[in-house]
């Protein structure tokens, strides 16, 4: 993180995926690029979390009805 904090425009990943790009602390008021970075991959890994139990519950129907 401490590169990210001399770079003009970081771009955070997670597991693969952007999340954000440029400077994201400026319009979130952080002070850090961790203070901006924990929330996104929070925000992320519960987006996933969802995605997987809506899979799962599809699946699931789709076992019951055959």
């Amino acid at each position: 993180m401490d590169e990210a904090e001399r770079c003009h425009r970081p771009l955070l990943m997670h597991e693969g995926r952007i999340l954000a790009e440029g400077v994201p602390r400026a319009r979130t008021g952080s002070t850090t690029v961790e203070e901006v970075f924990l929330p996104l991959v929070g925000e992320a890994a519960a987006k996933e979390a969802t995605a997987n139990e809506a899979a799962a519950e599809a699946l699931a129907r789709q076992e019951a009805n055959r």
